[in-house]
């Protein structure tokens, strides 16, 4: 309806994001071409980030999607933690070939989407939602599909029109 307020969303490079996750910054473009609020950060940048969507939500609750590649996918599952301790909800987390070490998805998280290669050293994290998470789970191993790379993988049209059209 006309009266839900608008998804903000949030986007994160990969470390040496502006060389190698340039398909962040282009579908953070198509978002926003499609009249959606959304600003591309670096991964390094997470936590200032997280504070300000905190404050935005508090003054004006809309609706937040995360979306990251590499580091900047365990970034969005480290900022839904911070926003979790805060009683806010995510509607949307996307992360895109996310690093080793991410934390599970945390439980305010609504819907959780992980597009990842499971032979992938740069990335990989194959995220597994915490124990007792109510939220819908999906999971997609593209290791099997030629010529998909950590560093190609954010930047794969279908995905990016899969995305524009969920959120």
């Amino acid at each position: 309806s006309s009266d839900q307020p608008r998804a903000r969303v949030y986007l994160f490079r990969g470390a040496l994001g502006p060389i190698f996750s340039r398909g962040i910054d282009r579908l953070g473009a198509e978002l926003r071409h499609a009249g959606i609020t959304a600003n591309v950060y670096e991964f390094t940048r997470c936590d200032a980030i997280a504070d300000t969507a905190i404050a935005t939500y508090r003054q004006n609750p809309a609706p937040i999607v995360l979306i990251g590649h590499s580091m900047g996918g365990r970034c969005g599952l480290q900022f839904a933690e911070k926003l979790q301790a805060r009683h806010i909800p995510v509607n949307l987390l996307v992360t895109i070939d996310p690093a080793h070490l991410s934390p599970n998805v945390p439980l305010n998280v609504e819907r959780f989407i992980n597009i990842f290669l499971a032979n992938s050293i740069l990335g990989g994290g194959n995220i597994q939602p915490a124990p007792g998470f109510q939220g819908h789970y999906a999971s997609y191993d593209l290791s099997q599909h030629g010529g998909v790379f950590h560093i190609t993988i954010d930047k794969i049209e279908t995905i990016h029109r899969q995305l524009v059209d969920k959120i």
